[in-house]
């Protein structure tokens, strides 16, 4: 079973304009440029009420400056609102670790095949956001698999990111399937990871393009909580 976190999001002010060759001066903070799926959570008044704040500054702003709607300083826009106390992001948003930015070939949890019914968490402060865990029940019974392309053949350190909890397991299985076999490497989820409080290395293996790697992180005779969050190979020079 497959569970998201969701997470707030920015509206940037480009989707309350149409492009300046269709309408030149018109907001619409409404029926903004959306997806169906992102209209269906900012379709609430306080949002609209925060949408038309911003709406009204903006034409303010474009009347002062006799420039189209298109055209106003937007990071002064950020300004003006933050000075009016308005809320445009949130701190665990600004702080938040995501996989687009880390280094290497990095895989979510979200991406990875689960086997067995995991729950979600924001605890900690997890890759893009999320994690999942198996509740410490059915042990042995669940896994995650995280499934790797390699663009080149070498050598790959392998790292593993988890929130650390005294109720966690102690020796949590990741078995690596690598070029040259197969590798269990145990894990102490109680200890705090040593790469920036969010990676543990699990070692330096071979990798082919044609078979890839395979991370497997199991239940397997654990004695706690087991947490499951990013998976990352970093190229070893």
């Amino acid at each position: 079973m497959l569970w998201v976190i969701v997470r707030p999001y920015q509206i940037p002010y480009r989707s309350l304009t149409p492009k300046r060759t269709e309408c030149e001066n018109l907001l619409v903070p409404v029926c903004l440029s959306a997806s169906h799926i992102a209209y269906c959570s900012l379709r609430m008044e306080p949002v609209y009420m925060a949408l038309g704040h911003a709406s009204g500054l903006a034409a303010v702003m474009a009347i002062k400056a006799k420039t189209p709607l298109q055209n106003i300083d937007v990071p002064a826009l950020r300004k003006k609102l933050l000075e009016q106390k308005a809320v445009l992001e949130l701190a665990s948003l600004a702080n938040m670790v995501r996989s687009a930015k880390l280094p290497g070939i990095v895989m979510s949890e979200q991406e990875a095949e689960q086997i067995g019914h995991w729950t979600g968490s924001a605890y900690g402060n997890p890759v893009d956001g999320s994690s999942i865990h198996d509740a410490n029940t059915e042990i042995g019974t669940k896994s995650i698999i995280y499934r790797l392309k390699i663009p080149t053949a070498g050598k790959y350190e392998v790292r593993v990111s988890y929130a650390s909890a005294p109720n966690r397991a102690s020796n949590v299985p990741v078995i690596i399937e690598h070029a040259k076999g197969t590798q269990t490497v145990l894990v102490n989820q109680r200890k705090a990871p040593p790469i920036d409080k969010l990676f543990v290395s699990l070692g330096v293996f071979p990798f082919t393009a044609d078979k890839g790697a395979v991370i497997t992180i199991s239940t397997k005779d654990t004695d706690g909580i087991v947490g499951a969050d990013a998976v990352q190979l970093i190229e070893a020079r």
